[in-house]
């Protein structure tokens, strides 16, 4: 849930998004904070936790989505606001188990 709530700020939040590789599916180095030197099995994506952490996947893809369809383009208090109930709505459709529109 934090991790989606970060994702959220990142998306709605004015200017151009910034996510890491592997972000978008809860990419782990394993504690290490500089990676710069460490060997490939610290920097190498894994890509199991696509399937692991789908959810999170799938909801960043859908907030990749609402940022580009969203008509305000992310300018403003007002699209902002308009952006978020948009993104309540995923959540509340998709905690009831049903497709988002």
């Amino acid at each position: 849930s934090l991790h989606k709530l970060a994702e959220t700020f990142v998306f709605t939040s004015q200017g151009v998004p910034f996510i890491f590789a592997g972000d978008e599916m809860m990419r782990d180095k394993k504690g290490i904070h500089n990676s710069y030197n460490s060997p490939d099995s610290i920097n190498t994506i894994d890509w199991r936790n696509k399937t692991i952490h789908h959810d999170v996947f799938d909801y960043v893809r859908e907030l990749i989505t609402l940022r580009k369809n969203h008509p305000a383009k992310i300018k403003g208090v007002y699209a902002l606001e308009n952006l978020l109930t948009r993104v309540k709505f995923l959540v509340v459709r998709r905690q009831a188990g049903k497709p988002n529109d």
